[in-house]
């Protein structure tokens, strides 16, 4: 193991820029410290993976309250709308308290999961928005156009009912000296 703890701390030296990351050259004497404190860090890194096993092995059942409790399962089976009932219960609540945060993940990822659903809602919404707004513009484009043509068509019937009236006007003035000029072209 020393060989794989000296590649370690090799790999390590040259990660962190110590002494410009060559282990070989440095003392016999600081070599050795390296060496307790690796293998130390690294006993310490199987502990918390040893934890991690238990822990996620340690499941509280009724199985492990007749056997610690020194209760048969078939006493409590025989009152199991009493004893069965408050074993689970028992058990129940200390899933949810979740004292050893076994069930963290799944909450972290369901609530990742629900803010990716709503962020994908969001965006959704937004694209949306954005077709919505350009849409109105269109629409608000076509009505100033209609709005412009109709005010040019407005002038031109007024201009047209004018020339109307004025025509009007000289056939009136001309029948009555009954002369009726045709125009020339």
């Amino acid at each position: 193991m020393g060989n794989e703890i000296d590649n370690i701390i090799s790999t390590f030296i040259i990660k962190y820029n110590i002494e410009n990351g060559n282990y070989d050259d440095l003392d016999l004497k600081v070599k050795e410290k390296f060496n307790k404190i690796e293998t130390y860090i690294q006993d310490f890194i199987q502990q918390q993976c040893n934890l991690s096993k238990a822990i996620k092995k340690s499941k509280l059942t009724l199985l492990d309250v007749s056997q610690g409790s020194g209760i048969s399962r078939s006493s409590i089976y025989a009152k199991a709308d009493i004893l069965k009932k408050y074993i689970d219960e028992r058990i129940g609540e200390i899933e949810r308290e979740d004292i050893l945060s076994l069930n963290e993940k799944g909450k972290l990822e369901n609530e990742l999961h629900q803010l990716r659903e709503y962020t994908r809602k969001l965006e959704i919404h937004i694209i949306e928005n954005v077709i919505l707004e350009n849409k109105i513009e269109q629409l608000e484009k076509q009505l100033k156009h209609l709005n412009d043509s109709k005010e040019i068509y407005s002038q031109e019937v007024a201009k047209l009912m004018n020339e109307n009236d004025s025509l009007k006007y000289r056939i009136r003035k001309l029948e009555k000296n009954n002369v009726i000029p045709l125009p020339r072209d």
